[in-house]
């Protein structure tokens, strides 16, 4: 059963945590970005949607440095991204990679959840703590990450980066391999992120949930953001979904 959209945000004007402005990203000698423009607020959830190869990871990255802008600029809380370097930017932004093994280097659940806020020097056991039992993962803190389940594995990722207290979270297809009660506790998760003003971009193919997550849906199609409203509205524009290979059917699987 589909579940209802979430309400809209207050419509007063609220500064962007994370704003991609005019983005041009050129790889193997195809532009991938085309001018992407996007912002994310606190308290905002966002469902970048698109193709497959349409550039979500790519824009995605460029949120927390992990790319640089060939053309336009990214400010994350209104300063330019510029030559700052990734440890800095991480202070404000986290990103939880679309395989979140890869991030997943200490030995026990409980080292991964202090690692990121030490080397920022922001550790907090006490909010480490929270986050754990937040996110399900106090059974876990003595295992090692990399023997956890694809879903146990997400959760740890998010909450390491959570730990270091970002102002925004950018995930790529958090409900990649995930079955239907993964997906709805980490709807359940994000939404009590956002309602504490967190600013979440998420790149997903899973429009279902991400309608019953996201007050906005930015459709990417040919390098550029083709739509950027909320999802009742994004639905009604056929001619941008078929740009970006987008089904209605999805929505309601």
């Amino acid at each position: 059963m589909l579940l209802p959209a979430p309400p809209p945000l207050s419509t007063e004007a609220t500064e962007p945590v994370v704003e991609w402005d005019g983005v041009w990203c050129e790889r193997d000698g195809r532009s991938v970005l085309r001018g992407a423009s996007l912002r994310s607020a606190a308290g905002e959830i966002v469902a970048l949607l698109g193709a497959n190869g349409a550039g979500k990871s790519t824009l995605l990255r460029h949120g927390n440095g992990l790319l640089r802008c060939q053309r336009g600029v990214v400010r994350i809380v209104g300063r330019p991204v510029g030559r700052r370097p990734v440890a800095e930017l991480a202070r404000d932004v986290g990103l939880v990679m679309q395989q979140p093994a890869r991030m997943l280097f200490a030995p026990t659940v409980r080292a991964e959840l202090a690692a990121g806020p030490r080397a920022l020097r922001r550790y907090d056991p006490d909010w480490c703590a929270r986050l754990s039992e937040r996110f399900g993962l106090d059974p876990l803190l003595d295992r090692s990450p990399q023997l956890l389940s694809a879903g146990e594995q997400r959760r740890v990722a998010i909450a390491a980066v959570l730990a270091g207290r970002p102002r925004a979270l950018l995930l790529d297809e958090p409900t990649a391999g995930q079955d239907a009660r993964a997906r709805a506790t980490l709807r359940a998760l994000l939404r009590d992120c956002a309602a504490d003003g967190l600013a979440i971009t998420l790149a997903t193919h899973d429009l279902g949930w991400a309608y019953s997550l996201c007050q906005r849906w930015a459709v990417l199609a040919e390098g550029r953001i083709a739509a950027d409203a909320d999802p009742a509205a994004v639905l009604a524009q056929p001619e941008v979904l078929g740009r970006a290979r987008l089904s209605t059917l999805a929505v309601a699987a």
